[in-house]
């Protein structure tokens, strides 16, 4: 195998560089649990960009020629000669757990055995990299309220990857969804299954939210709205949750963690628990999405998709914010 590969690397905290001579992954660096996987089709994520956002980040980053994507579906081509799980050549998908030198915006990654799973046959390769990251974060945002049938839930920002996803996902568990989205993305939600959609160019969310009363089981923010939390009490059951999942790696951000999780462990009559979605997919989250996709029950939602040349587009559309689902990079070799 060759020991270089191209690869999309951090060049500016907006802008990406093809590197056609990027150090690849070797096969002997390989733990019993890793595969060496080369990368049919990516997804791109909100933190591949957003993480730039705190200095620290930044700085590490660029210092350990960072490539972005995490989200992946590939083909094996190497594994620790102990490793009985998995077959050289066999289609897997998953995502990464942090944005690191060997991101899925190159031709080879390292992928743990535990954050991947085998490709079911009828599945498209780019509706396989969809789920990644998106997936997985809605899946542990649902996890935070304990959904179940009869659950009620209000999603912010429901059009975009993990928002399409949280909608379906709390559909199947039989829960009743309230989203938010623009004007052009109404019918978008209504057709991954949400029961009620405000949209915010017309309506003003929050007191909508607080004409409905205290009945929603969890709220899952995908904007970032401060404004949103601090009115939680009005719409959110006293045994509610709000799961926040937006959010960026400054300094304002972390401060604004920290002080909602002292507050929710307050003695108070407006507090309600706070949970911040950390992002982490297992195989059986795969597992499972892939048996709802087969099913009908789910769908992943594609925004747009590009050819590996094109991903500086990609991740331009990705900075927009306006992304109806998720964003699809082919690898140098599909």
């Amino acid at each position: 195998m060759a020991t270089t590969m191209k690869a999309w690397k951090y060049a500016t905290t907006t802008s990406i560089v093809l590197k056609e001579d990027a150090i690849a992954p070797l096969q002997s660096a390989l733990s019993k649990h890793q595969l060496l996987v080369e990368v049919i089709t990516a997804a791109l994520n909100p933190l591949d960009h957003k993480i730039l956002g705190g200095w620290l980040v930044r700085k590490l980053l660029m210092e350990k020629n960072g490539s972005p994507g995490l989200d992946f579906c590939g083909r094996v081509v190497e594994k620790h000669s102990t490793n009985s799980t998995h077959t050289k050549g066999e289609l897997v998908f998953g995502s990464l757990p942090m944005i690191s030198t060997y991101g899925t915006l190159g031709q080879y990654i390292v992928v743990s055995t535990t954050a991947c799973a085998p490709l079911p046959e009828g599945i498209d390769p780019d509706h396989a990299a969809a789920l990644g990251c998106a997936m997985g974060t809605a899946m542990r945002a649902l996890d935070a309220g304990t959904v179940k049938p009869g659950s009620k839930v209000f999603i912010n920002g429901g059009s975009g990857g993990v928002g399409t996803w949280a909608i379906q996902i709390a559909k199947a568990l039989g829960a009743h969804v309230t989203t938010t989205c623009s004007t052009t993305n109404t019918e978008l939600c209504r057709q991954v299954g949400a029961d009620e959609v405000l949209d915010y160019r017309t309506l003003a969310i929050i007191p909508e939210l607080k004409k409905m009363g205290q009945v929603f089981d969890l709220a899952i923010d995908n904007v970032g709205s401060d404004a949103l939390y601090n009115s939680c009490d009005t719409f959110l059951k006293s045994t509610g949750c709000f799961a926040q999942v937006a959010a960026t790696s400054s300094i304002h951000n972390i401060s604004m963690i920290v002080w909602r999780t002292i507050c929710c462990h307050l003695p108070t009559p407006r507090r309600r628990t706070f949970h911040l979605v950390v992002v982490k997919a297992k195989t059986e989250d795969y597992s499972q999405l892939a048996r709802w996709i087969l099913d009908g029950k789910v769908k992943a939602v594609i925004d747009s998709t590009f050819e590996f040349e094109d991903a500086p587009k990609a991740f331009e559309k990705l900075q927009t914010g306006h992304a109806k689902g998720k964003i699809i990079v082919h690898g140098s070799k599909k």
